[in-house]
């Protein structure tokens, strides 16, 4: 889009971009900075001192269940095959 710029409620925390004219001042709660697109980090906040995102970082679906699968067969060994 010619003639705007995307800027990020930070408030919200989502990663919904909205349009403002390039030429109008963006204040707080808006910011320029886009928000991490990484599907393991959840945005929790943004640091207007820094002006960056503040984030944490999750673990996939993936990395949970092969956990807990990990956690059933060590359980699994443990107790003597009685589950």
């Amino acid at each position: 889009m010619n003639g705007y710029k995307k800027i990020y409620n930070a408030e919200r925390k989502d990663k919904t971009p909205y349009y403002f004219p390039e030429d109008v001042a963006v204040y707080r709660p808006f910011t320029e900075i886009e928000p991490p697109e990484d599907e393991n980090t959840l945005v929790i906040g943004f640091n207007w001192i820094t002006n960056e995102w503040e984030t944490l970082s999750v673990a996939s679906a993936e990395e949970v269940l092969a956990t807990q699968e990990a956690i059933a067969e060590i359980y699994e060994m443990m107790a003597g095959g009685e589950a």
